[in-house]
């Protein structure tokens, strides 16, 4: 069951790109260097990188080959 609203989903905490590397199984510089080629939500916090676990997690699943 997703539990997961609009309202819930942006009270969720920022997530930096180790925990999104951790996620799909590569390298938080990877994740840094490839984000604007694919199109990965994310949020520019001063000098840093955040995204938020609903959204990675989306982004995720609209990648699947079907």
């Amino acid at each position: 069951m997703d539990t997961h609203t609009p309202e819930t989903e942006a009270s969720e905490p920022f997530i930096g790109s180790a925990a999104v590397a951790a996620l799909i199984g590569k390298t938080p510089r990877w994740v840094v260097i490839n984000q604007q080629r694919l199109a990965l939500p994310r949020y520019r916090l001063g000098a840093h990188w955040r995204y938020r676990r609903p959204e990675v997690l989306a982004w995720l699943d609209a990648q699947a080959v079907r």
